[in-house]
């Protein structure tokens, strides 16, 4: 059975940053090939952002930080990414 993994990279960063985080994800796709979601959570101080990756390896997972130590807006942030696998999965009916 093929185990399903997801990632989620959180950080938070000023809101103004937004268009530049978008960006980033278009990056990623362009040049690693793989499609996420950015996600955020507004604060009274801060903003929270976070980019999920589905169906995705942990090689994947390694190119993603390799290019974001070369981006010059992600070397400005502290990223935490966690990796989860599936335990179930349940599918519309």
């Amino acid at each position: 059975m093929h185990e399903q993994q997801a990632s989620f990279i959180w950080y938070h960063a000023p809101a103004t940053l937004e268009p530049a985080l978008q960006q980033w994800l278009h990056q990623v796709q362009q040049t690693i090939g793989i499609t996420g979601t950015l996600y955020k959570r507004e604060g009274e101080e801060e903003t929270t952002f976070m980019e999920c990756y589905h169906h995705i390896s942990k090689a994947q997972i390694e190119q993603i930080e390799a290019l974001a130590t070369e981006h010059a807006t992600m070397q400005t942030l502290h990223r935490h990414c966690e990796t989860f696998t599936a335990s179930i999965a349940l599918e519309n009916l």
